[in-house]
């Protein structure tokens, strides 16, 4: 008798130079710099959109994930190029989380997008390619030259999206 073979999910590693993903995103929204104070309900907001799945299995996860982030465990935040999009209203339209490096990790020596969202009522308005081209503009004029960030196999417009800003596959680690 024959078994399933069982498809392992991965997670994608890509890298872009800043100055490709600037040129390629459209102009931004309206954004403010973000900060550690926003990370209660960029969670609340990751909880809603992500699949019940490593990191988001639980919301006890989560907040362990978020133990780790104020600790300092995942690198220093990068304000300026961590936008959050509002709108006039105050509700969230989507945001950007940039750390400086990771320690963590064996990953690339450069600023890491370790979070992309888009509210899900503001999806397909190109806020996402906005804001990551703020990022990378923030992070070219604080003398930085590359980006990276990961990202489930089995999202293909986010892989796209990536792809549309200059992202390259630099490797796959199993999610």
């Amino acid at each position: 008798m024959l078994g399933r073979m069982v498809q392992q999910r991965m997670r994608i590693r890509m890298q872009a130079s800043l100055a490709d993903v600037a040129a390629s995103a459209p102009t931004p929204p309206s954004h403010r710099p973000g900060s550690m104070d926003d990370l209660e309900w960029q969670s609340e907001l990751a909880w809603e959109v992500y699949p019940r799945r490593h990191p988001f299995a639980s919301w006890e996860a989560v907040e362990a994930l978020n133990a780790e982030m104020r600790a300092g465990e995942w690198g220093e935040l990068v304000p300026e190029a961590s936008p959050v999009a509002e709108t006039d209203d105050g509700r969230v339209r989507g945001f950007v989380a940039t750390i400086r490096r990771v320690p963590k990790f064996d990953l690339p020596d450069c600023p890491y997008v370790i979070n992309v969202i888009t509210a899900p009522e503001f999806r397909r308005q190109g806020i996402a390619a906005g804001l990551l081209g703020a990022a990378a503009a923030a992070l070219l004029a604080d003398g930085e030259i590359e980006i990276a960030l990961t990202v489930d196999d089995d999202n293909p417009s986010a892989i796209a999206l990536y792809e549309s800003l200059g992202f390259t596959e630099i490797g796959r680690v199993p999610a």
